[in-house]
């Protein structure tokens, strides 16, 4: 059977993730995917959810045609066959989502709204319906041949989950790859975990005992931390139009540019001359959902220094020491996104195990015969660890692609999932 014979048999697993980018990846058979991508444009006008949701759905539409014409190069098949093969779509994307349909909140950093409108005039649209607006823009790539009945099959394949979920997934996926066995004889090995990740927002996410994605998600990264004792000096507000204070709000990439607009304390001071000197390289300041190349510049630099190290330690252990005694009991605290370098999550480990103590006593297993106490010095680096990379994606997306195989069939994920943003 040839490679166009194989693709061509269905039904095809869709995946979206959105975030700083847009990645779109397809199979219509396990093993072989063609995936199209592109970065979201910066965005240097205040902060609004239209620019960002604008562009995205610019974006898509963009994608799914360079989608097609890679499909049809490799097995000819008219373009309704293709997107009418589809038997599951997942979408992964920051945010509130409802009906695992409509993504009706989205984080902007400085911005508080309840109701996300986007669009422009008198087409403004409140929420962004997945489904409806996926089906819209595949209509206007395949024509009149995308009828009604193509388009509510369409539409009842299309589930949507927040990006950490995604992230939670894709990495559980990428570990029992590496075991390269049975997921039944691997139980203690592979374990449950929290995912926290540290990026443009704060999320984390839980695996459990079934694959289950919650229909909306409770909110993490918007609970009180403790203040670092540099913030109080500086009586730093945050950036969240909701709460100040929050996670998001004091340890989101862009609130590191905010703080270094600041002159005190001396740590604030110096981020203030090295975004200065980012600035007059011609690096661009930008708001709204995506960090830009001046606050990753910038949070480079903070990551480079022992007290920046400290300082984003400092409120990602609050976290994940959170994690690890609350309700959920993970067998290991996973992190990943932009601030999770090898530096913060050694000192993660150690404010973890200042603060525990001792207490409580709990293992975590490296074999199903080998364990150690999860908050021992030992302990800490089982218990605590880097994410996995996506390889020649995203997490999000190999996250969302493999869900979506999941849903038609094609990938074993068996333990639970429960997430949160």
């Amino acid at each position: 059977m040839s490679l166009a014979d194989v693709i061509a048999r269905g039904p095809g697993a869709l995946a979206i993730a959105i975030e700083d980018r847009v990645d779109v990846l397809f199979s219509a058979y396990a093993g072989h995917v063609v995936s199209v991508g592109a970065e979201i444009p910066p965005m240097t006008v205040s902060a609004s959810d239209l620019p960002y949701l604008g562009a995205v759905h610019l974006l898509l539409g963009k994608l799914l045609r360079e989608l097609l014409e890679k499909l049809q190069s490799v097995a000819s098949r008219p373009a309704e066959a293709w997107f009418g093969s589809i038997g599951s779509t997942v979408v992964s994307i920051p945010g509130v989502v409802h009906g695992k349909t409509t993504l009706v909140q989205l984080p902007l950093l400085g911005s508080k709204y309840l109701d996300l409108l986007w669009g422009e005039g008198k087409n403004k649209k409140k929420g962004f319906n997945f489904p409806e607006e996926l089906s819209e823009i595949i209509e206007s790539v395949v024509g009149k041949n995308w009828d009604e009945n193509a388009q509510r099959t369409f539409k009842s394949t299309v589930q949507v989950v927040n990006e950490t979920t995604a992230a939670a997934i894709g990495e559980f996926h990428l570990r029992l790859r590496e075991k390269k066995e049975l997921i039944a004889n691997e139980r203690r090995r592979l374990g449950s975990f929290a995912y926290l990740k540290l990026h443009n927002g704060i999320n984390a996410a839980a695996i459990g005992e079934k694959v289950t994605v919650n229909l909306d998600q409770s909110e993490a990264g918007h609970s009180y931390p403790i203040l670092h004792p540099d913030d109080h000096k500086a009586e730093f507000s945050g950036g969240c139009g909701y709460h100040r204070k929050c996670y998001e709000a004091v340890l989101g990439i862009q609130s590191f540019t905010r703080r270094a607009a600041l002159t005190k304390p001396s740590l604030f001071k110096s981020w203030n001359r090295k975004l200065k000197e980012l600035k007059s390289e011609g690096r661009v300041e930008t708001q709204g959902r995506c960090s830009g190349a001046l606050d990753d510049a910038l949070m480079q630099y903070i990551l480079g220094q022992d007290a920046g190290v400290e300082f984003v330690a400092w409120y990602a252990a609050q976290l994940a020491h959170q994690l690890a005694v609350g309700p959920f009991v993970p067998e290991q605290i996973v992190l990943g996104g932009k601030l999770a370098t090898s530096d913060v999550i050694d000192a993660v480990r150690i404010y973890v195990g200042e603060w525990a103590n001792g207490f409580p006593h709990r293992h975590v297993f490296i074999t199903e015969t080998k364990k150690l106490d999860a908050f021992s010095k030992a302990g800490l680096v089982e218990f605590i660890v880097s994410a996995h990379e996506g390889g020649a994606t995203t997490i999000e997306a190999h996250g969302a692609y493999a869900y979506a195989e999941y849903l038609v069939g094609r990938e074993s994920l068996l333990k639970p999932l429960h997430s949160s943003r």
